[in-house]
């Protein structure tokens, strides 16, 4: 096995969501990211690489009641660099009003493994490598899918630059879903 990449800098390039979460939602500008605020002119990614993150996700075994699932994208250097997190939930009103925390789950290595045609590489980050690295923990595999070469990392905690994706209301005691 071969080390992966050095991560180049912040996440900056495609944003979509799992359509088994929720539908990407297509603009005259590309693809509406997460956030809601920005827009990402990258085009799609391609039907076997959305597939492969929609597998991702059904790997992510929820704790608690999983927030949605955000998924980071751009090709470059001959692969498919891909980031899959779950998204952070903000509580709404109480005197936790504005408390922000993210999403527990187990995720199945062995089934994530079992994606891929061929793993090169399979890295765990414990811990941010410094204060501009965004995805902080998380576990990173090198392989091939479909013919592609994919670099997938998941991480811990969604990247700071992105919205929470639920809300948890609780004069109302329920979830919204933001994104």
């Amino acid at each position: 096995m071969r080390t992966l990449p050095a991560l180049q800098g912040a996440i900056r390039h495609g944003d979509f969501l799992p359509q088994k979460v929720s539908p990407m939602r297509l603009t005259e500008n590309g693809v509406r990211a997460p956030n809601q605020r920005e827009f990402v002119s990258a085009p799609p990614p391609p039907v076997w690489l959305a597939d492969l993150a929609k597998s991702v996700t059904t790997l992510m075994h929820a704790q608690d009641v999983l927030a949605p699932i955000g998924c980071h994208y751009h090709w470059g250097d001959g692969m498919w660099e891909v980031t899959i997190f779950a998204s952070r939930t903000e509580v709404v009103g109480g005197e936790r009003d504005g408390l922000r925390f993210p999403s527990r789950f187990v995720l199945d290595v062995e089934g994530l493994l079992e994606l891929f045609s061929t793993v090169e590489a399979i890295e765990w980050q414990a811990l941010p490598q410094g204060p501009d690295d965004e995805l902080g923990a998380h576990l990173a595999v090198l392989g091939t899918c479909e013919g592609g070469k994919v670099w997938l990392r998941i991480p811990s905690e969604a990247p700071h630059r992105f919205e929470v994706g639920r809300l948890a209301n609780v004069y109302e005691m329920r979830f919204v879903d933001v994104w």
